[in-house]
């Protein structure tokens, strides 16, 4: 497994769990809007394994929420860079290292177009649709593309969104975890 993430925080995290119930992880501490980090974590995964078996892309870049007609240009921007930008970026870097019979990933928000959710929720949008429009040019070539629709979960950025969310009434990050490991039958 590669782990990726903007922060080694996070990764530490993972490298925990993954730990925990006997996994290992290769970690990687780079930023997803940035080409050349993903042009080298691609170019390091081709020299080492030569192939990639599954790939999630679950990055975003939560904006502020606000009216759509008062959409900062730096947090569109931001978005724009990692929840679009970074998707292509992911697909032309990776998807050849998938092959015919690997399986990209990607996850949906079906909340995202709510209002004030305009920034996030556009661009979260696009990034579907890309992933959409990937998964309908591989179907019959490989590699295999997935659309997950997690359920709510009590997560941070939900928190940063809807502070007042009751979490017992939310999914949980491995409830989902599972959901998504079902749905690509692994």
């Amino acid at each position: 497994m590669i782990a990726l993430a903007r922060t080694a925080g996070g990764l530490e995290e993972l490298d925990d769990e993954i730990a925990r119930v006997g996994g290992s992880a290769s970690l990687a501490v780079a930023d997803v809007a940035d080409s050349a980090a993903l042009q080298s974590i691609a170019d390091t995964i081709t020299e080492r394994w030569g192939r990639l078996d599954v790939l999630v892309h679950c990055a975003i870049f939560a904006s502020r929420l606000g009216p759509a007609m008062q959409i900062s240009g730096a947090d569109l921007e931001s978005a724009i860079s990692v929840n679009y930008r970074a998707t292509r970026e992911i697909i032309a870097r990776f998807g050849p290292l998938l092959a015919r019979d690997g399986i990209a990933a990607f996850i949906d928000d079906p909340q995202a177009d709510r209002p004030y959710f305009g920034c996030y929720g556009s661009s979260k949008r696009a990034q579907i649709g890309l992933a959409t429009c990937w998964r309908e040019e591989t179907r019959r070539i490989g590699p295999r593309v997935e659309i997950f629709s997690p359920k709510p979960m009590f997560t941070r950025t939900r928190r940063m969104f809807m502070p007042g969310s009751n979490p017992d009434l939310l999914s949980t990050p491995e409830t989902e975890a599972s959901r998504l490991l079902v749905q690509l039958g692994l």
